[in-house]
């Protein structure tokens, strides 16, 4: 099993080593408490995936609650209500994918505005990318991971994933094209995602 110790200061490896299994379920949530409430929003932001997929819609409020005391912070900068924007966004949508509610989900992923994010919001970005796709919209989950290709931490795990996922979108992609009504599919999705985009 992991060492949570050594693991305690870097949540997004963290918790996918617990989606593994090579971490104890119980030492993995003891970890999830505490980042729920630390003063670094990088490690808070972290669990909201691990929190969706618990379907823990309580904890992911809580990191709402924390989010709009933030915005609501008279003292805080502009970059901080910003940021607490983006972090309210991003715990919406987990918490419709946490409830079931994949409607809500896929228009809480395609408003997501992750221009203040790096490496840090790529399981943010990696899962609404995936909500576009199971939407039949291949082209436009593309687009989505095209706007934050990997470069500030290329050995990340999430970095590694958005590889991953970079390239299964290709292959579905691949595969939709060789038949005819494949290729209605992704040109009837391009068109929708070129609608949304100019409504956007």
């Amino acid at each position: 099993m992991a060492d949570a110790d050594a693991l305690s200061n870097v949540p997004q490896t963290t918790l996918f080593i617990a989606d593994m299994g090579a971490l104890a379920p119980a030492v993995a949530d003891s970890l999830v408490r505490a980042w729920i409430h630390s003063p670094d929003w990088h490690a808070t932001m972290a669990t909201l995936p691990w929190l969706a997929r618990h379907h823990d819609v309580a904890r992911i409020d809580t990191v709402a609650r924390r989010a709009r005391a933030l915005l609501d912070d008279r003292a805080g900068t502009a970059r901080d209500r910003a940021f607490a924007r983006y972090e309210l966004s991003a715990a919406a949508m987990f918490r419709a994918i946490a409830g079931g509610d994949t409607s809500a989900a896929l228009r809480f992923a395609r408003a997501l505005d992750d221009s203040l994010c790096n490496w840090f919001c790529v399981p943010d970005r990696l899962a609404a990318a995936r909500l576009v796709a199971r939407a039949g919209d291949l082209d436009g989950a593309a687009a989505l991971l095209d706007r934050h290709p990997p470069s500030a931490a290329p050995l990340a795990v999430a970095e590694v994933q958005w590889h991953l996922e970079r390239a299964a979108l290709d292959s579905r992609r691949a595969a939709l094209a060789r038949s005819p009504a494949g290729r209605r599919t992704l040109t009837d999705a391009a068109a929708m995602h070129r609608a949304f985009v100019e409504r956007a």
